[in-house]
């Protein structure tokens, strides 16, 4: 009898084939070594690790005859890197045929399709070998095993779906892990495939779509959705009844069954119902938690808003000592789901944001900016800025030499105000409980000099441009 590989075609997890894999042999549950052949004939064996070609193919390999003392035999696939692939124990070695009688068979192609019609492939002994190939296109097509009992330790039999648009359910008539718990392993992918290998005590499954590292995920759900979409996938959020919260569970076609996938570490679900900016979300499995991808749902969300006058106009007239609030009234951009301008405020939805900006102030010896909130006094503060300005007395003596000083002039002298401007910054992070309301404000602590209405900015008036008076960039992190 000629080996068989379990996996159909040995592929990483991105569905590309494993370059120069490793396969070994080794008796019963042991870590001796089994002999394997390159021949029927079983005269040339084979190094104790066959590789696979840069295609994922192996060579034949043809296995030993069972004696009294060896009967079964583990086969161990690796990565040319080390990483396990599969290893199943358990297997039956052939017995070796009468005189007469051939010691291999052929493996049967066993296609079924649909035309709307209910169908149900009841496999048998005989016909659990070979490829199954199903076309499951209007109607769920079930594909019951045998009863364990009754197969060979050994036997397996890979089940292919070619249709699209329904599900092919492979069943177990003894309920037996790990086809699933609920005895259903859909394949609802055109080309999906699943080699169900029996063994002493149950079956094993090996079908790398259960694996990752890539799950498109119909809902994060804390408990089982009633009448999914057969081949459906969904994260749980909670541990209520047979659902375990950070699992994966693939809707099984039929009966309300599920088959929970344990997510390895690194593997990535796109959320297809948690829409940011129109696209999907996408999580990382920590091994402990889904981790959200902030770094992207950030640059997809975000807003920027502005204080701004007409051409022209110039910034106002501060208020002196005490936190005075200026109207925003301009939105440039805004992605953030649920953040609106209202009545000169900003309304932000709750979240983590990253919030930066700047004011014009002139004229003014010290100011700051700040975002805050009335209801919650959660505030985002920029440093005090110090803006050097004086007002010099310019004085003309008998012989006609100029002298400087802060004094009060006096007749026939003159004074001199010189007046500093700058664009105050502020930043910070804001994190918020619920929906809240924010709004701008600026400290003033003196004029320098007379006070004037370009104090709160100087107008360019360049014509059909806004005077640009205040900006905020807010980003929302998570």
């Amino acid at each position: 009898m000629i080996f068989l590989p379990p996996s159909h075609h040995v592929v990483d997890r991105n569905g590309s084939p494993l370059a120069r894999a490793q396969l070994r042999f080794r008796i019963a549950d042991t870590t001796l070594a089994l002999t394997v052949y390159q021949d029927p004939e079983r005269t040339s064996p084979h190094p104790e690790v066959v590789t696979a070609d840069m295609a994922g193919r192996f060579p034949p390999v043809y296995l030993p005859f069972a004696t009294t003392g060896v009967t079964t035999y583990t086969a161990e696939c690796r990565s040319a890197g080390g990483g396990v692939v599969y290893e199943v124990p358990g297997l039956a070695l052939p017995v070796q045929a009468a005189a007469g009688t051939p010691a291999t068979f052929a493996l049967p192609l066993a296609p079924v399709s649909t035309s709307g019609t209910a169908t149900i492939v009841n496999l048998t002994p005989a016909t659990f070998r070979g490829v199954l190939t199903v076309n499951a296109s209007s109607i769920d097509i079930p594909v019951v095993l045998p009863p364990h009992a009754s197969l060979t330790p050994g036997q397996s039999i890979v089940v292919r779906q070619s249709g699209f648009g329904a599900a092919v359910v492979v069943q177990s008539a003894d309920g037996l892990v790990p086809v699933g718990a609920a005895a259903y392993l859909p394949l609802s992918e055109r080309g999906e495939e699943a080699t169900i290998i029996a063994t002493a005590t149950g079956f094993v499954v090996v079908h790398e779509s259960l694996r990752g590292p890539l799950y498109m995920i119909a809902s994060r759900s804390s408990s089982a959705p009633t009448s999914p979409p057969s081949g459906a996938l969904y994260i749980a959020t909670a541990t209520v009844g047979a659902w375990v919260a950070g699992r994966i569970y693939r809707a099984a076609g039929g009966g309300g069954a599920w088959i929970a996938v344990e997510p390895r570490p690194g593997a990535l679900a796109i959320v297809l119902d948690e829409l940011v900016a129109g696209s999907p979300t996408p999580y990382t499995w920590s091994g402990s938690d889904w981790v959200k991808w902030s770094g992207i749902i950030a640059s997809a969300q975000v807003l920027i808003a502005q204080v701004q006058a007409s051409s022209g106009a110039p910034g106002g007239t501060p208020v002196y000592g005490s936190w005075t609030r200026t109207p925003i009234n301009a939105i440039i951009e805004n992605t953030i789901a649920g953040a609106a301008l209202s009545s000169g405020n900003l309304t932000l939805p709750l979240g983590t944001y990253d919030v930066e900006g700047w004011r014009a102030m002139s004229g003014t010896m010290a100011s700051a900016v700040r975002l805050r909130s009335p209801s919650s006094s959660l505030v985002v503060r920029g440093p005090s800025v110090y803006l050097q300005g004086e007002t010099v007395t310019v004085a003309a003596d008998t012989a006609g030499n100029l002298t400087t000083s802060q004094s009060a002039p006096a007749a026939g002298d003159i004074q001199i105000a010189t007046r500093v401007g700058a664009a105050v910054p502020f930043a910070g992070r804001l994190v918020t409980t619920g929906a809240d309301s924010f709004q701008l404000e600026y400290w003033a602590s003196q004029p320098i000099g007379a006070s004037s209405n370009i104090d709160l900015g100087v107008p360019l008036a360049i014509a059909g441009e806004a005077e640009v008076y205040a900006n905020l960039t807010i980003r929302k992190r998570a």
